[in-house]
């Protein structure tokens, strides 16, 4: 077994990466709810710098534990085998995937050779990207989309076992913000979803772990920033690794509204192997957890978990196939305006929506943490509306919409970060 999971148990395992491609906070298109963007169909998944980490976690966390990452409801088997055959045809077009004429085998970017299983649809997907993936589909005469299938190796702080089969607002029952206002313009989102027009957004969270894997019970909500539970009580589904027990889609992290995004870096190291704590330069290796550093309060810190969510139409099923691709930064590599705004972002929110963004009680360490970073010589309390904003001045958009083309900038991914300084993006591919 490679890279990181070989090094920490895949539950406590994560891949760091800096600088953040995407900072959806200072994006003013996806600040908005649902914040969504058009997307080209040769942008529809992506491969970064992180990817050989979590790819090893991915097939390890599938080995480990496949009825907690892994589900398939009966009513979803034609939509999972149309998905299967939707990311391979994008995968034969990738130029750093290798995928056999038969179909029977895919090389990935990081070398690993993956079986493509057609029984077991899902436990492929889970390994093939760097994303995870959830189907919804509504049934006959129903008004909401329901999950009914997912490849989930990094929740944040949901259980796939408690969301499977459920309707997108009872899913984010525990999002004090997700209401029926919200709900019923998802839904129509999904309807506007036409074959071959898929859609991105970009959801923010703000944690104290940063483990990729990350279950957690409805009914343990309360305690989120510090418990890692798992899902328990699934039933077989199709083949080894699938269940059809009660579990539901994407909730508090991964939504039909939520983001993805990285955190910022200075040096010009680049560490793939195990970590104990928070890299000077470009880490992409597993950590151990959480970690003392400029932006931790004592022993432990903050991290900024981005999620970059795809919508896509499946043609011949009707389903809405949900990729979420998960980046993971300590908020120490943010720069000065970077944290201000992230700060400014966090300080707007009301309890309830704060509480599900950070975890109870870290709101005010989350915002101490940022005000040192982006003021290092102010005041080290928490940063107020409108507060300070670094050297950089008033915070400017770090990303931009690019003309949605192929081989256009970031390759048709309309969340391209525009970097401060001439060095701060080098080498980043597509977004």
């Amino acid at each position: 077994m490679n890279g990181a999971a070989g090094c920490l148990a895949p539950e406590r395992a994560t891949a760091l990466i800096a600088p953040p491609p995407r900072l959806p906070f200072m994006h003013a298109q996806l600040a908005r709810r649902p914040g969504v963007l058009p997307l080209h169909p040769s942008a529809w998944t992506v491969v970064e710098r992180d990817f050989a980490a979590q790819a090893a976690l991915r097939d390890a966390l599938v080995a480990r534990q496949p009825n907690t990452v892994l589900a398939l409801a009966a009513e979803a088997e034609d939509a999972a085998d149309a998905l299967l055959e939707a990311v391979l045809d994008h995968l034969a077009d990738r130029e750093d995937y290798a995928v056999e004429p038969e179909r029977r085998r895919v090389l990935r970017p990081d070398g690993a050779v993956v079986a493509v299983e057609r029984a077991a649809p899902m436990r492929t997907l889970a390994r093939l990207t760097a994303e995870d993936w959830c189907l919804m589909q509504r049934a006959p005469g129903a008004e909401e989309y329901a999950l009914t299938a997912a490849a989930l190796c990094f929740p944040s702080r949901w259980l796939l076992a408690e969301k499977l089969g459920r309707a997108m607002i009872s899913i984010h029952e525990p999002v004090e913000d997700y209401d029926d206002m919200l709900a019923r313009r998802v839904a129509r989102l999904f309807d506007g979803l036409r074959p071959g027009r898929p859609l991105v957004r970009v959801n923010w969270l703000v944690h104290d772990d940063p483990a990729l894997f990350q279950p957690l019970s409805e009914s343990r909500h309360a305690g989120a920033g510090q418990s890692t539970g798992q899902s328990t009580g699934q039933r077989a589904g199709r083949s080894t690794g699938h269940s059809t027990g009660p579990s539901t889609g994407p909730s508090t992290g991964h939504s039909a509204g939520h983001s993805t995004g990285h955190s910022t870096g200075h040096s010009a190291g680049h560490s793939t192997g195990p970590s104990t704590g928070q890299s000077a330069g470009h880490s992409t290796g597993p950590s151990a957890g959480p970690s003392a550093g400029p932006g931790g309060p004592g022993a432990r810190g903050f991290y900024l978990r981005t999620e970059r969510q795809t919508l896509a139409r499946l043609a011949r099923t009707g389903a809405v196939a949900f990729g979420i691709k998960t980046s993971v930064t300590p908020i120490a590599a943010l720069a000065p305006h970077e944290a201000a705004a992230l700060a400014e972002a966090l300080s707007a929110m009301h309890d309830g929506a704060a509480a599900h963004r950070i975890g109870e009680g870290h709101h005010a360490a989350a915002l101490a943490a940022l005000a040192r970073i982006a003021d290092p010589g102010g005041p080290r309390g928490p940063v107020a509306p409108g507060g300070p904003r670094g050297p950089a001045g008033p915070v400017a958009p770090v990303a931009t919409v690019a003309p949605v083309a192929p081989g256009g900038p970031g390759g048709g991914d309309p969340l391209r970060r525009v970097a401060p300084t001439p060095s701060r993006d080098a080498g980043l591919r597509g977004d």
